[in-house]
């Protein structure tokens, strides 16, 4: 009979995955899929229709607010974020739930792409990464557990640092990017972020 199958029976406990879990997935689909449109197909419509930029923005095309994170410049950059997102999100979704770890991530896509936005207003530039919202988990993680010490590899050494600190150090590199790159503007038309 089914009903003698532990998976068959009402009672059985099912898991659900994870919004991490999900994200992470859909970081892979859009890198994978951004990959095969520019290799494979020689085409950039996957990147326009994604990418955040000012003219796909007033044109009606709100959901890159929140799709430009699937996109990415390279390998290195792709990797970069998700291992960022996968230790912090793992880190802080016993804190705040997956729905409340989900809707951060949503804020700080949103927040990152319209102060992106108010910066390059006239310009015809692409946001691709997920940067804001590696930045936006490592500043909560910062404001949670300023003093814990964490260690990483920085260019194969090992790295002790406490959050707090790095959270300022990002903030500072992002300032200066901010100030010597983006304001003034450069020469490259896809701005990583």
């Amino acid at each position: 009979m089914l009903s003698d199958r532990s998976y068959m029976r009402d009672s059985y406990g099912r898991t659900t995955t994870s919004a991490l879990t999900w994200m992470l997935c859909g970081m892979a689909a859009g890198f994978f899929l951004q990959t095969v449109f520019e290799r494979a197909l020689n085409s950039t419509h996957f990147e326009t229709f994604v990418g955040l930029t000012v003219e796909g923005l007033k044109s009606g095309g709100l959901w890159t607010l929140i799709t430009y994170p699937l996109l990415h410049a390279n390998v290195i950059h792709w990797l970069a974020n998700v291992i960022a997102i996968y230790f912090l999100g793992k880190e802080l979704a016993p804190l705040l739930g997956d729905r409340r770890l989900a809707w951060l991530c949503v804020a700080a896509s949103i927040a990152g792409g319209l102060l992106w936005l108010l910066v390059h207003l006239g310009r015809a530039d692409t946001l691709m990464g997920a940067t804001s919202i590696t930045c936006g988990l490592l500043t909560l993680f910062a404001c949670l557990h300023p003093n814990r010490s964490i260690s990483f590899l920085l260019l194969f050494l090992p790295v002790t640092v406490k959050p707090k600190y790095l959270a300022w150090t990002v903030i500072g590199f992002s300032a200066i990017g901010l100030m010597a790159s983006e304001i003034p503007g450069d020469r490259f038309n896809t701005h990583i972020a």
